[in-house]
């Protein structure tokens, strides 16, 4: 805004002054224009009055006798030249000797007038302009009529000057007034920004709330661009807390295993050799204290080994070997396998193509059936239902009971490798079962109420090709 005004007020100043000289230099040679009009006027006037004239050389004669008379009627200086350019007469008493130049003849054989503009003379503040025009008698040139015409710019100086004045003045004006503007509109657009680089620097992981803007303008849509920029880091930064709490147990997890594996083979070949000593002691009663202690320890290690077999599935799951097949078979084929308890399998009898590696699947299915046999009371009747049907493009498996569900609380662990409510679990297959889903481009989620029961909806997409 200051710029502007600035490089206005430069740009009307020279404008101005421009403009200014060029009405100006109009004015004079209007004026000078008048005055030899005028005094041709009189010339043309004075050669009818007098009867006397009826000739070339008397229109001559009474022409120098009126010099004097006519210049002091008009004011101006007069001087005549005859037709080759030669000088003739002058109004004033020194004589002029000068003989004018052959341009000034051409140029004036062309125009009824020829304004010459000389070189002003800066020390006294004039400028000169020349007329030059043909004397007529009975239609015929007879002298060339010279009018010198100085007019002084101390008067157009100063009036320029005043209007500078007056519109530095005014634009003076305008100049403050644009900086109050600026000023006052720069708060506004700063005091906005500085909010929103406030809350900018104070941006974090997970760590964010949305901003409010009452408006819908530039600043707001920023603000909307940023709400959504915070909702997407938040869901980044949770997803990225999960993957890294998930990649912390598997490496726990592969740890564990290793160290749990290591001792438990020595431990074993230890104990059985303890127990092959064992059966030939003669002191049957030491020999069964032996046998009891030996059985309890490979039941243990047994144990361990289980536990460690457990932690290294999880670590690192086995690559999966996909193959396409109709999951409405191999659904089929896993209820025969369960045929003896009273899970009811509801399969939708269509073609299902899907790609996945039925040996995990398999594990997937079982891991969920046991979560829900395990969670079903000892003293109320079991109803676990697997429902298997179509769902757009994709095949929906879902695993209902009637056990004690899972409260609220647990609700967001339920998937993390810690989690169990079981007293002999290690938190594990679950972590597990949505590896496996996930890797075949599946989902996993669920809905449980307490004392009621849980379902688990599995979704896998349909196969193509």
């Amino acid at each position: 805004m200051i710029a502007i005004v600035l490089i206005s007020s430069i740009l009307m100043a020279i404008t101005t002054t421009l403009h200014y000289k060029n009405e100006n230099q109009n004015y004079h040679h209007s004026r000078i224009e008048r005055k030899e009009k005028s005094l041709q006027t009189h010339i043309q006037m004075m050669f009818e009055e007098n009867n006397e004239i009826d000739s070339r050389d008397k229109a001559i004669s009474l022409m120098k006798d009126k010099l004097k008379e006519l210049s002091t009627v008009h004011k101006l200086t007069i001087n005549l030249y005859k037709l080759d350019g030669s000088f003739y007469a002058s109004s004033k008493n020194d004589t002029q000797t000068n003989k004018l130049g052959n341009s000034v003849i051409n140029n004036l054989s062309n125009k009824a007038i020829y304004i010459k503009a000389v070189e002003s003379n800066k020390l006294l503040e004039q400028t000169n302009l020349l007329s030059y025009s043909f004397i007529k008698f009975n239609n015929e040139n007879l002298l060339i009529l010279y009018l010198p015409y100085t007019h002084e710019n101390t008067i157009f100086k100063s009036e320029l000057e005043n209007i500078l004045i007056n519109f530095g003045e005014l634009y003076l004006f305008l100049l403050l007034g644009a900086v109050v503007f600026a000023y006052l509109v720069s708060r506004y657009i700063t005091q906005s920004l500085k909010k929103i680089s406030s809350v900018l620097n104070k941006t974090d992981l997970g760590k964010n709330k949305p901003f409010s803007w009452n408006s819908n303008d530039e600043i707001g849509k920023l603000v909307t661009a940023y709400n959504d920029m915070v909702a997407k880091l938040d869901e980044s930064a949770i997803l990225l807390a999960k993957s890294e709490r998930e990649q912390a147990w598997r490496e726990m997890a592969k740890q564990v295993a290793h160290e749990i594996k290591n001792p438990l083979t020595p431990m074993r070949l230890e104990v059985q050799l303890l127990e092959r000593n064992a059966t030939k002691l003669e002191n049957e009663k030491d020999r069964k204290k032996v046998l009891d202690f030996t059985n309890g320890m490979i039941l243990q290690i047994d144990t361990l080994s289980r536990i460690a077999n457990e932690f290294s599935n999880f670590a690192q799951m086995p690559a999966q070997q996909l193959m396409k097949i109709d999951f409405s078979e191999f659904a089929q084929r896993f209820s025969k396998l369960h045929s003896h308890s009273s899970i009811k399998f509801n399969i939708e009898d269509k073609p299902m193509p899907v790609c996945i590696d039925e040996k995990q699947f398999s594990r997937v299915l079982n891991n969920l059936i046991k979560n829900s046999e395990q969670s079903i009371p000892k003293d109320r009747t079991a109803d676990i239902q697997v429902n298997v049907k179509h769902l757009n493009e994709k095949i929906l498996i879902t695993i209902s009971d009637n056990g004690i569900g899972i409260s609220d609380k647990e609700k967001v662990k339920v998937f993390e490798p810690k989690f169990t409510t079981k007293s002999g679990g290690m938190g594990l297959g679950l972590g597990i079962v949505k590896n496996i889903i996930e890797s075949i481009g599946g989902e996993i989620s669920f809905n449980s109420a307490i004392n009621i029961g849980t379902t688990f909806y599995i979704h896998i997409p349909k196969s193509n090709k």
